[in-house]
């Protein structure tokens, strides 16, 4: 998208939503404003040429905007960048989530059936890092890595996404502190299960092969063993000598669940244990004749794509903060720059 972007200078955003849908969703989430020289949806297309051109400083943005005018027969503008990085600060979080949300799921509309595995539709999970802008505000909120000594290293937050095998887009995304409480990817997983149907596939990778990531659920998961359960082949359901079913019985209560959705829980559940291909998987799909060994293994290597796509997302934000000079923080302008 990045080098389609750079050679064409396309609208990227116009090709994913029609204008009336922009229109739509900016009136529900701006209401109405004064007629600026950064309006909202202006200033957002600026903000995605300027992460998906790879240019961090805010003055290309400024000359781009003052180019389209004159080309408009409107007037001059100024090529102080003031005006534009606080019309990029008033861009809302939660409208530019929206969007985030909207074109992902617009994306996987328009793939269709692509890469679906028997009429399901495949759904990836990985979590990535970013650094945030140096603060303090953002060190206590996004504190570096605990191996960094005290006083270095820049603010870091780590981010969960769902992605569509079909498009390659982000259906959904959340993000942590990169260490404390609810910091891990399973908890980052978790915050995301309500994008996923009983019709999905979640591929994941071995942090995830845990009785809750497997129930917690209605969607299929195939997951790679992590080595932390004792496997037995004679044990269970044996369909051959490398595929079996196995009881996994009910753990003890996760920290991050009320006593009441525990006493709801069975008392165990039946998971498909297969070897093949040089490892373990973990799955949901019981059935062989539904999918066999050999499926199931090249099912599970499309998991693959999230290492592709996932840093893709990563790059086009520079992997670092841009360079806006505004008041604050910083920690919503990183994040605009995420969605």
């Amino acid at each position: 998208m990045r080098q389609q972007h750079a050679q064409t200078g396309q609208d990227t955003l116009g090709e994913v939503l029609a204008a009336p849908e922009l229109e739509h969703i900016f009136l529900e989430e701006t209401g109405c404003h004064r007629q600026r020289l950064y309006p909202p949806l202006v200033t957002l297309r600026l903000f995605i040429d300027q992460i998906l051109c790879g240019e961090q400083a805010c003055q290309v943005a400024v000359s781009q905007r003052l180019a389209a005018r004159v080309m408009q027969g409107h007037a001059q503008c100024s090529l102080g960048t003031g005006p534009y990085c606080k019309a990029r600060k008033r861009l809302s979080l939660k409208l530019l989530e929206r969007l985030c949300r909207h074109v992902g799921a617009q994306m996987q509309s328009r793939a269709g059936a692509q890469c679906s595995w028997q009429e399901r539709s495949i759904k990836l999970f990985d979590a990535t890092t970013v650094s945030m802008p140096d603060t303090a505000p953002n060190q206590q909120a996004w504190p570096p890595s605990a191996r960094q000594a005290p006083g270095l290293g820049f603010p870091v937050a780590r981010i969960g996404a769902l992605i569509s095998l079909s498009s390659g887009g982000v259906i959904d995304y959340a993000i942590a502190p990169m260490q404390g409480k609810d910091s891990g990817e399973q908890t980052l997983l978790r915050q995301l299960f309500g994008r996923l149907s009983e019709h999905d596939i979640l591929l994941a990778d071995a942090l995830h092969s845990t009785w809750w990531a497997l129930h917690t659920s209605v969607w299929l998961s195939s997951c790679h063993h992590d080595g932390r359960r004792k496997l037995d082949f004679t044990q269970g359901t044996i369909h051959s000598s490398t595929d079996h079913l196995a009881w996994w019985p009910l753990p003890k209560r996760a920290a991050w669940m009320s006593k009441e959705q525990y006493a709801q829980m069975p008392q165990g559940m039946w998971v498909r244990e297969v070897r093949v291909g040089g490892r373990v998987l973990m799955t949901t799909l019981l059935d062989p004749c539904q999918a066999s060994a050999c499926e199931i293994d090249a099912l599970y290597a499309m998991r693959w794509n999230i290492e592709v796509d996932l840093p893709h997302t990563q790059d086009g934000h520079a992997n670092g903060s841009l360079a806006v000079q505004v008041t604050g923080h910083g920690g919503d302008k990183k994040l605009r720059s995420i969605c």
